[in-house]
């Protein structure tokens, strides 16, 4: 639940917003304030609370500790941009998105031994993402009631949308916890973990591996795998983007570029001649139309109509 108040002026305004969890039973609250110095300059100051100190516990605290201050401040220029008569013109060629890392087989096994070497729990947390493709968060956060046989649901995400997908066999069976666990059973299959244990335990891995020196192999590279995995096994963008949860389609066009062999097949359809080798008919074409294009029915009709008349006619000028 969250709930929030805004206030502007000319000189800038205020803000105030708070939320309570009510899977941790956990609460937390917001504060800012906006100065408009001059045209121009723009500052922000906030201050934020939260009575849990752990970051999974309260998806809308995403600060360390109980409270956090922040401060910042923006800069619009206000200069004429130089006029560009005297340049051609020309044609920009949009960016594409930036590729995206992924482990391989071998490096995601010889990775997750290590791992597992330092941590059960940890291993089982990175199985799991990696056939997921869900984020850390995502998944340290899950309860138990979000398990259902075969099926796994993602409430709290970063797009705001719930999701629901399958589990492969390999994740369901991770989600279990370990026969070795004592004490209190936790709240979900992850929950004895948080994010900042996780990613040490993967760093020391990573670096045993001799993947230290690589800033892109961090935990959300198990994401970016999962999504790379599912495009080159030849599952489309849009299935893709409802089993990432990405907000928009553009997002998940960025492992387009995997998907090396899902033209092939236009290549059968245009090679394949016709057993008779007769042209193709007009109401088979993908140019024919309704309009301009007479059904089988109608031309039948047609061609009935004609018989009669023809012999007409004959007859009258034999006459």
């Amino acid at each position: 639940m969250v709930g929030g108040v805004k206030y502007t002026q000319g000189w800038g305004g205020g803000s105030g917003t708070v939320a309570y969890d009510s899977n941790y039973e956990e609460w937390a609250g917001k504060v800012r304030l906006d100065v408009n110095a001059t045209d121009a300059i723009s500052l922000w100051a906030m201050a934020t609370y939260g009575t849990e100190k752990n970051v999974v516990h309260n998806f809308f605290k995403n600060w360390e500790g109980n409270w956090a201050v922040y401060g910042g401040g923006t800069y619009k220029s206000t200069r004429r941009p130089r006029s560009t008569r005297s340049f051609p013109m020309m044609k920009v060629r949009p960016s594409a998105w930036p590729p995206t890392s992924h482990t391989t087989r071998d490096e995601e096994a010889r990775l997750f031994a290590a791992i597992r070497s330092r941590s059960e729990d940890a291993y089982r947390l990175s199985v799991f993402l990696v056939d997921a493709g869900c984020r850390l968060g995502e998944a340290l956060g899950l309860i138990w009631n979000d398990i259902q046989e075969h099926r796994v649901s993602f409430w709290i995400t970063k797009s705001g949308r719930s999701r629901t997908i399958a589990m492969t066999e390999r994740a369901k069976e991770v989600i279990k916890l370990p026969p070795t666990t004592v004490g209190r059973r936790p709240k979900g299959p992850f929950a004895m973990l948080t994010q900042a244990q996780y990613r040490a335990i993967w760093n020391e891995a990573k670096t045993e591996v001799g993947l230290g020196a690589d800033e892109q192999v961090v935990p959300h590279i198990l994401r970016h795998t999962c999504a790379s995995r599912l495009v080159q096994g030849g599952i489309d963008i849009r299935r893709v983007q409802m089993w990432l949860g990405h907000q928009t389609l553009s997002m998940t066009m960025r492992y387009a570029h995997l998907a090396t062999n899902d033209l092939d097949g236009c290549v059968v359809v245009l090679e394949k001649p016709r057993a008779d080798g007769a042209p193709r008919p007009a109401e088979n074409s993908v140019f024919a139309s309704p309009l301009t294009t007479p059904s089988p029915a109608k031309a039948a009709r047609k061609e009935g109509r004609s018989e009669p008349a023809k012999a007409r006619r004959e007859s009258s000028k034999g006459k």
